[in-house]
């Protein structure tokens, strides 16, 4: 069953949202304001309790912030809306956390953007939509589509980094030698800082400029493909 511990904060002001979690939540709080041009802002914030080996978002247009940290996973929903507030839900099946916000299907500012504390150990699938995709500190499986926003991805200690922008430019830095990454940014440039090496380097830029610098070799077991589509690639040792 799911669970939600703690209590509501009352606070005397206009626009106070009071948000029920569904899914192993404690110390939810939320607080609602109203910004200029008529857009509003709700935000809440909930830890999960349950045993999560894996992070998956599936966003439509909001940003995504992961760090890293110990402790239960402490996420913080903020919705922008105009006239039609975004549904956001989450939940935990087979150590898969899923967050979760639909698509709003109207004109105008609709989106859900996330911020997400959790151990660097928990592997992470993050799809924007759209929205910026920052993350930093993880040391598992990292698959990334952010829909054309920008990526950036800093001190991954991964094995294993696919980034798909979409036309978003993408900035990524590994503290460890990888197995495999695999960027394409369909027209968005791509800088890559990566540590050691040698690395088997596979690089189509579609007529942009390209500047590899790290050390490789055609026979190395270590993959790094990165596509561009014209815009410019740089791949440099850390």
């Amino acid at each position: 069953m799911l669970k939600v511990d703690g209590s509501m904060s009352r606070v005397r002001r206009a626009g106070l949202a009071a948000i029920v979690a569904v899914g192993a939540a404690t110390a939810l709080t939320g607080c609602g304001t109203t910004m200029s041009g008529g857009e509003n802002s709700t935000s809440s914030s909930y830890d999960v309790a349950d045993a999560v080996t894996t992070l998956r978002v599936d966003g439509h247009g909001g940003d995504i912030e992961i760090v890293t940290g110990d402790g239960a996973i402490k996420v913080t929903e903020t919705m922008e809306y105009r006239d039609t507030k975004p549904v956001s839900r989450h939940s935990v099946s087979n150590g898969e956390l899923l967050l979760q916000s639909d698509r709003c299907n109207v004109d105008g500012v609709c989106h859900v953007d996330y911020k997400i504390q959790m151990p660097a150990k928990l592997a992470a699938k993050l799809s924007s939509g759209g929205g910026a995709i920052d993350i930093s500190g993880v040391v598992a499986l990292v698959d990334i589509d952010s829909g054309g926003g920008k990526v950036v991805a800093d001190k991954l200690s991964v094995k294993n980094l696919t980034v798909n922008s979409g036309g978003g430019a993408v900035e990524a830095s590994l503290s460890a030698e990888p197995d495999s990454v695999a960027v394409d940014t369909s027209g968005g440039g791509a800088k890559l800082k990566l540590p050691g090496g040698p690395y088997a380097v596979d690089v189509e830029s579609g007529g942009g400029p390209r500047d590899v610098s790290v050390k490789t070799s055609a026979t190395s077991a270590r993959q790094v493909t990165v596509k561009s589509g014209g815009g410019g690639i740089k791949i440099q040792s850390a």
